[in-house]
This record gives structure tokens, sequence and C-alpha cells, in this order.
């Protein structure tokens, strides 16, 4: 069958069965998981991780709004560094180029 002979039914009835393969795969791959344990470990780890996030400690909105702007005068600073050693490299090297070629 050939793409352009497609027809509304056909296309229907292709996508039908591309949903029940995928349902029974989907459901074959669930079934094996359960039985292997997997979505066991996967629940208890889901509910250690609520309880240990419920003993954490957050910031305050203060607080994280403290920090916000340190990591953002601290990226700019970086990235102020890093063009200024980037030009001293362009410097350096259009420098070595000039005197290899006598100029």
């Amino acid at each position: 069958m050939s793409f352009a002979s497609l027809t509304y039914g056909n296309l229907l009835a292709a996508l039908d069965w591309g949903l029940i393969v995928f349902l029974v795969l989907a459901g074959g791959l669930f079934g094996l998981l359960w039985w292997k344990g997997y979505l066991l470990r996967l629940a208890t780890f889901a509910t250690q991780t609520r309880i240990e996030l419920r003993k954490c400690s957050w910031p305050t909105a203060e607080e994280l709004k403290g920090s916000t702007v340190l990591v953002m005068v601290a990226t700019a600073i970086l990235g102020v560094l890093v063009v200024l050693i980037d030009q001293v490299f362009v410097g350096l090297v259009t420098w070595i180029i000039d005197a290899s070629r006598g100029s």
C-alpha cells in the first residue's frame, strides 16, 4: 500500500493496530516491572524522598533573593574575567603571528 492510496478508513485501522500494539507492549512492560518488584521499589523511593524533603529547611524568600543576586553578580564577574583573559590571549596570539611573519 502506497502513501497516496491511504484512505481515512485505512488510516484509522492502522492507528487502531498501532494503539493496540502499544497498549499490549506497555501493559507487558508494566507487568514485568511489577513482577520483578521494581514498581514497589520506585514507590518506596518516592515515599522516602517525600519524607526526607519534609525534614529539609527551605530558604525564606529574602534568603532566596539574596542568593539569586549573589549568583548573578558572581556570574557577571566571571563572564567579564573570561572576556578579559580571552582578549589577552587573542592579543598574544596576534603578536606571535605578526612576529613570525616578520612584520
